[in-house]
């Protein structure tokens, strides 16, 4: 064949250039589709787990962390892995592949993990031969969710910046998308086993688009970039920083069922009132990191301290819930429409959960910013560093903090957590004199005003059932009926 044929179109550079974009446009849809079915699965599979390991403050905290350490996992060795390959997108849609099929086998394998569970013995390894059961059942989808961010990342790694808050942001708003509609469409109207069928016909689908745009551009730089090792003291940061994440979640959550019950409607509003705050914070984040790259280290610092002083705070504000609820309750009048209730409880979960939330989402996106050469690398170890931290959060808030310190003392670790985070972005002299007096007068607050005051007849009074047995509403009608009288003494 002659050597002076005509170029090939896909050769043309600007063309190509075109071509790239157009498919960049898509990875934002794409990415709020996989952390829709991404949530729906958590949702159900954890439902599908409760009837064998049951629902208690361990169980959760063991599927939790199961879940929390396959996306490590995954996005440890994505991290090592995406930087050196040439065609991202189609390694990306092998992974919704396989997340789509294992969720349809996934049924088979609950039958699998219940044979084996009833196999057990109740001797003293029961709590970890249950972990590693839940383990072997959610580790190999969920490592393939954790490694889904990397290799997006590197498909649009030519614009660095606000990209992975982007796409940090809109992961966490399909995530908030799937739990809501799991919890208030898929359980309730189309049961478990049709909700798991359609969230994995999602990531067929997915898939199926995927492997359409990388035909039309998706190769990348020939070149591979260079791999960062570890992610070093960002990833101690990012760590702790997700340790405080999981522990606040666990406790918060625990509170407020306390206030709001648990039902089917209670904890999908939990998460994703924590959710929607991730969400925003992606996106706020990624715009402060791509605004101010040379401040990133006040503004982690600062970040750290505003989730601490906002949790702290809801520990003032954690005696007044119940009387909150009856509050909400009266003024929507839900008392005439009974299943409005859940209105009350999106209130006052998003009032406890969301503010606090959006400085955890601001965390990752600059934390991946001020990491030094490829974000490629950075953003898989940084992911696989918090998401760490987040699994050991996770356990030690179940089975240490929450049985010895209760609710009260599981928020004051966290909020350590927080300042150790801070710790480790003061890296001049000026930012930990700084930091220093920050934590001083944050610390100052409860010596002035006192410790918050939680009463144990009142913060467990039930008053989310009990809201209709007695007619007087006011602060000393509530009190009376819930803590002087003897209805709900138990």
């Amino acid at each position: 064949m002659s050597d002076d044929r005509l170029p090939l179109v896909s050769e043309d550079p600007e063309l190509r250039r075109l071509r790239r974009e157009n498919v960049e446009r898509w990875l934002m849809p794409i990415f709020f589709g996989s952390g829709v079915t991404g949530l729906v699965y958590q949702t159900l599979w954890a439902r599908q787990l409760h009837p064998i390991l049951g629902t208690s403050n361990l169980a959760i905290a063991t599927v939790l962390a199961a879940f929390m350490g396959g996306l490590a996992l995954g996005g440890h060795w994505a991290s090592r892995r995406a930087p050196g390959t040439h065609r991202p997108l189609l390694m990306y849609a092998a992974l919704e592949l396989g997340i789509g099929v294992y969720a349809l086998a996934f049924p088979t394998v609950l039958r699998g993990v219940e044979a084996a569970y009833l196999h057990i013995s109740l001797g003293s390894w029961f709590p970890w031969l249950q972990a590693a059961l839940v383990a072997s059942a959610l580790g190999p989808p969920t490592a393939m969710m954790g490694a889904t961010l990397p290799f997006l990342v590197r498909f649009v790694s030519a614009h660095p910046g606000a990209r992975v808050g982007a796409l940090y942001a809109v992961n966490a708003a399909g995530a908030c998308a799937g739990t809501l509609a799991c919890g208030f469409v898929g359980l309730p109207f189309l049961g478990v086993s049709l909700t798991n069928q359609i969230a994995a016909v999602g990531n067929l689908g997915i898939a199926a688009v995927v492997f359409f745009l990388a035909r039309a551009g998706d190769s990348v730089a020939p070149v591979p970039l260079p791999v960062a090792a570890r992610a070093g003291w960002l990833g101690w940061a990012a760590g702790i920083a997700g340790f405080s994440s999981l522990i606040y979640e666990v406790a918060w959550t625990r509170l407020l069922v306390l206030t709001v019950g648990a039902s089917v409607y209670a904890f999908p509003l939990m998460l994703a009132s924590i959710l929607i705050g991730i969400s925003i914070g992606g996106a706020l984040g990624g715009e402060l990191a791509k605004r101010y790259p040379a401040r990133l280290e006040p503004l982690n610092i600062g970040v750290q301290l505003g989730i601490a002083c906002l949790a702290g705070i809801g520990l003032y504000f954690a005696p007044e819930l119940p009387y909150a609820y009856v509050w909400l309750f009266d003024a929507a009048n839900v008392s005439d429409y009974p299943r409005a209730a859940w209105f009350v409880t999106a209130a006052l979960a998003m009032t406890m959960m969301t503010l606090p939330a959006i400085g955890m989402g601001m965390a990752f996106p600059l934390t991946v910013r001020a990491a030094k050469g490829d974000p490629v690398a950075a953003s898989g170890a940084i992911y696989s560093s918090n998401t760490i931290g987040s699994v050991l959060g996770a356990l030690l808030a179940g089975f240490v903090f929450l049985p010895s310190l209760f609710v009260r003392g599981t928020i004051a670790v966290a909020l350590l957590g927080n300042f150790v985070s801070a710790l480790f972005w003061a890296r001049t002299p000026r930012l930990r004199l700084a930091l220093a007096g920050a934590v001083a007068l944050v610390l100052a607050f409860p010596l002035v005003f006192g410790l918050p005051a939680w009463e144990p007849l009142w913060m467990t009074a039930g008053l989310y059932k009990e809201v209709t047995a007695t007619d007087d509403h006011s602060r000393a009608g509530l009190r009376a009926y819930a803590v002087d009288g003897n209805d709900l003494l138990y």
